[in-house]
């Protein structure tokens, strides 16, 4: 804290308050030193007060917010002292360009309570107290709460990634193969999808489609996803690789880590919450695409035979259902629209991977919002 002597009130027993500089640095401020008479010389340097109550000694029992220590800038220290307050809260450093003294000037003493500003004789400061309090529950929530939290992060998201097709990291995973009957959904009543299909891993291994649109309700488009050429379902590939990402992030958290501040915890909290939150979206939301990708995509080219022009198909992902939908263009007066059909099927693994990571979400938001609430009153240090 670099404070102007007129700015400076100390209190303390006798405490008369002279002006010290450091003479190993460039520019100057004004420290205020209650235990020395010696009058200062040119201000050429510079001199700062830190408002630290263990850094000289380390001894826990002077760790009291009414003692600071002070300390140079360039890390030497100079003694402890009672602490200075500064009236107009503002501060202020002085740089001098020449050798003029600056005279010295006597601080007025003030016994104040400085959290509730008022004379400290026969004053009982709640506001003491109840910082106090906050620290201690503080300290409670980092070493009783995070390991436990971590913990119960690391089952879910295990549970979690035994339920995926593909393998995920350590977790004991086999790859399966299900089969999926399309329930038909069609918008009119010429329209009609068809799609048998089975899936092993994350990749379509064989389908066979059937369909029949009303603009040609003569002709029945068929075509089949062969073994050789598996259609890939890129979200579930994504949504391991989170998860994966996610659990790596746990296991380098040693158990009998201790926390010293709300912020490494947030940093880890963090970490793991955003990987979890993409895990999720990406099952749950598709990535949109242009109906240019669609039809140039590299899926496509797996179909045999190859679908007409104007017609385009894909496989996703979306909540806890596996859509197939088919993209039928047309041109009308230059304008290329499309239209279309869709049909799906229920994925029972895919709704448990859900509530899942839903779960792991909620329990690390609120974890997170424990310990963001400190983070207002300022109290960070657990031994402090």
């Amino acid at each position: 804290m670099l404070l102007y002597a007129d700015d400076v009130i100390a209190e303390g027993n006798g405490a008369a308050t002279d002006l010290t500089t450091n003479k190993t640095l460039e520019r100057s401020v004004i420290l205020i030193d209650t235990d020395s008479d010696v009058n200062p010389t040119n201000l050429t340097n510079e001199t700062q007060v830190i408002s630290s109550p263990s850094i000289l000694s380390g001894d826990s029992s002077r760790a009291d917010p009414d003692w600071v220590a002070s300390r140079r800038i360039d890390g030497s220290s100079i003694r402890t002292s009672p602490r200075l307050l500064a009236r107009k809260r503002t501060l202020t450093t002085i740089i001098t360009e020449s050798s003029e003294n600056i005279p010295t000037k006597k601080a007025r003493k003030l016994y104040e309570c400085r959290y509730c500003h008022v004379p400290l004789k026969g004053h009982r400061c709640p506001n003491k107290l109840i910082n106090r309090q906050i620290r201690q529950e503080f300290n409670w929530l980092i070493k009783n709460e995070v390991h436990k939290v971590f913990n119960q992060l690391k089952e879910v998201l295990e549970a979690a990634a035994r339920r995926y097709p593909v393998e995920i990291a350590e977790v004991d995973t086999q790859v399966r193969q299900e089969k999926y009957v399309m329930a038909t959904s069609t918008q009119t009543s010429q329209d009609q999808l068809k799609c048998i299909l089975t899936i092993t891993g994350d990749s379509i291994t064989s389908a066979d489609m059937t369909l029949k649109l009303h603009k040609h309700p003569n002709v029945v488009y068929h075509t089949t996803i062969a073994a050789e050429s598996p259609w890939r379902l890129q979200q579930i590939q994504d949504s391991g690789n989170y998860l994966r990402m996610a659990l790596s992030s746990l296991s380098l958290i040693p158990d009998e880590l201790e926390y010293l501040s709300a912020e490494e915890v947030l940093s880890d909290l963090d970490l793991v919450l955003g990987k979890v939150n993409r895990a999720r979206s990406t099952l749950a939301i598709p990535r949109k695409r242009t109906i240019d990708e669609l039809m140039n995509s590299k899926n496509m080219k797996t179909l045999t035979p190859s679908l007409p022009s104007d017609l385009a198909v894909s496989f996703y992902l979306q909540a806890h259902k596996l859509i197939f939908a088919v993209y039928h263009l047309t041109q009308a007066g230059g304008t290329v629209k499309f239209e279309t059909l869709q049909s799906e099927s229920p994925v029972t693994w895919l709704n448990e991977v859900l509530v899942l990571l839903s779960v792991a979400l909620h329990r690390a938001q609120q974890l997170r919002d424990k310990v963001s609430v400190f983070l207002m009153y300022q109290i960070h240090n657990v031994s402090s």
